[in-house]
């Protein structure tokens, strides 16, 4: 079987931003991010997402780890992410350098507008968060998010297993902020049987 996993981790804003002072930076940033229409509230920021995903392609279901860096820029007692056909095992939140602040967050899932919110019972200061989320999901039959294809060989039936996060299905894959406007950078890691292959692009 092969697995292919087609990722896309946008950086920056653009080259004009990059050298500008740091302070006119946040400033257009914000400007910028104001005026973008989002379904989400805007008192929470990603910038970085560590995700680990075992996929088992037997039971057309995977199981997942994935850690978020954010930024809370309005304090806040729920975040609130895209998420769709995820279930979730535990989240918890940590400090900027670790710390576990609180765990088992109060889940609150919205399929309608395919969002979970996580409520840790207090209000959140400004400032920079780890969110920790253990969670899992379904493996499809249509090309959206982690989809499956069977295909024939002379060996017999084989089961290859891709994606497709545009437009907005990556969210079917991991808990995200899965608009446009929210920019960050991943670090992915795949767990697979040795006999198989793991492409990413």
């Amino acid at each position: 079987s092969i697995l292919s996993l087609a990722v896309i981790a946008t950086l920056g804003l653009g080259a004009q931003l990059c050298i500008a002072a740091p302070h006119r930076v946040d400033a257009e940033q914000n400007a910028m991010f104001k005026q973008v229409t989002s379904q989400l509230p805007r008192t929470v920021r990603p910038s970085l997402y560590d995700l680990s995903l075992i996929p088992d392609a037997k039971a057309a279901s995977f199981s997942a780890k994935l850690k978020i860096t954010i930024s809370v820029v309005e304090a806040t007692q729920r975040i609130t992410l895209n998420a769709h056909e995820l279930k979730f095992q535990k989240v918890s939140l940590l400090d900027a350098k670790g710390k576990l602040i609180a765990d088992n967050a109060a889940v609150t899932l919205d399929e309608a507008k395919q969002t979970a919110s996580f409520d840790f019972g207090k209000k959140l200061a400004k400032g920079e968060y780890q969110l920790e989320i253990a969670y899992t999901g379904v493996i499809g039959q249509q090309a959206v998010g982690l989809f499956s294809l069977d295909y024939d060989t002379p060996e017999g039936q084989r089961r290859a297993l891709y994606t497709q996060f545009e437009n907005s299905d990556a969210r079917r894959v991991m808990p995200s902020w899965d608009e446009p406007v929210y920019k960050a950078r991943f670090n992915l890691e795949l767990i697979v049987p040795t006999a198989h292959m793991a492409v990413s692009n």
